[in-house]
């Protein structure tokens, strides 16, 4: 349908077609509109979004810069008047009417020729600015031994990577918008969240084949294995539920509160206690896994949005988006530490095991839009 209407109004500039055809199918709008809901700012979800539109087709990352950008003004995120979302070096564009006007309809701008729309009255951008690293999707990865696995949202694929020589294998089909990723303790089985469909995908790492999706939730959005292997518990992050699978028959058992829009979940190592970090609240709830049910809310920061726990089990920190701070929790006291300045943006957190020596924290930050 889309194809179609294009063709009429823009009769002269099949390229423009093609690109907003081709970034409709896969679902660009979807992925922008996905990430700015989850707190990224506008800028930093569109060169999320751009990267991905630009390593899942063949066309230059100015055009996948340009064609974000006017999705972005469809979903009303900017307006016609703004700036280039993405600091790329847009070419020169050549306007059908008076200068600084839009093209007419029928007179968009050929794509070969054209990036990110260059605010109106202002000079085009020389193109040997710098547009510095554009960052890839953040995807889960697992790994196991010299293996890692790694999901691709648009392909909805896992596609194990071989450690010792960097070299890929064959994607696996998983679910639609695979979102997160989890191994087995004992290395023999990752099961993939995939929000598109509201599944959660076995994926029997001996031989590389799928097996039954189970249903879990409607957004799938993380995931977390028991350490006995037994239990996988999936964030759904719209209805703020975590659905807890037994792994042995496949089945998913009753929901569990999650608060508002959690978004990431990590299991103390005796397995008792669940921890989820959920977005909207600013909180870090407990989750007892015996009990199936949630404890009293841990006050966090602004946009929690990753957690991790120390192998001790003593310690949670928890990565807050919103106001650049990394924030200790005691789990047996349920109280939290003074927050930690980090970079801008923190979106992921990992612990290095401990060995014997203090157990010590990684942040990942998104800054000015590059990780």
């Amino acid at each position: 349908m889309m194809s179609s209407l294009l063709a009429d109004l823009l009769p002269g500039a099949p390229r423009v077609a093609r690109i907003l055809v081709a970034a409709a199918e896969d679902h660009i709008a979807e992925v922008l509109a996905g990430h700015v809901a989850r707190g990224l700012d506008v800028a930093m979800a569109a060169r999320l979004t751009a990267s991905v539109f630009a390593g899942a087709t063949m066309f230059t990352p100015e055009a996948c810069a340009w064609v974000v950008g006017e999705f972005a003004i469809a979903l009303g995120l900017i307006t016609d008047c703004d700036g280039p979302l993405i600091a790329v070096a847009p070419p020169r564009v050549e306007p059908s009417g008076p200068a600084g006007s839009r093209p007419e309809p029928g007179r968009a701008p050929d794509l070969s020729q054209t990036s990110a729309r260059p605010p109106p009255n202002e000079p085009t951008v020389s193109a040997d600015v710098s547009p510095g690293p554009v960052p890839r999707l953040p995807a889960d990865v697992a790994r196991v031994g010299m293996t890692a696995y790694v999901t691709g949202e648009l392909e909805g694929t896992v596609t194990p990577i071989d450690l010792a020589t960097g070299i890929p294998g064959a994607p696996i089909r998983a679910g639609k918008w695979p979102r997160a990723i989890a191994i087995t303790p004992d290395g023999s089985v990752a099961y993939v969240a995939s929000e598109g469909d509201g599944t959660v995908t076995p994926i029997d790492l001996a031989t590389g084949t799928p097996g039954a999706p189970i249903r879990a939730g409607k957004h799938p959005w993380a995931i977390a294995i028991t350490p006995d292997g037994a239990t996988a518990y999936i964030i759904d992050s719209r209805d703020g539920t975590v659905t807890p699978v037994s792994l042995a028959t496949g089945v998913a058992g009753t929901p569990i509160s999650a608060g508002n829009d959690p978004v990431a979940i990590a299991i103390a190592p005796d397995g008792e206690t669940a921890y989820v970090a959920s977005l909207g609240d600013g909180t870090v709830i407990p989750i007892s896994l015996v009990a199936g049910s949630p404890g009293v809310p841990v006050m966090a920061g602004n946009h929690p949005c990753a957690i991790a726990i120390t192998p001790d089990g003593e310690t949670a920190y928890v990565a807050n988006h919103g106001d650049r701070t990394v924030t200790p929790i005691s789990l047996a006291a349920g109280t939290r530490g003074t927050p930690i300045k980090v970079g801008a943006f923190p979106t992921a957190i990992a612990i290095t095991a401990d060995n014997g020596q203090t157990p010590r924290a990684a942040t990942q930050s998104a800054d000015h839009g590059a990780y």
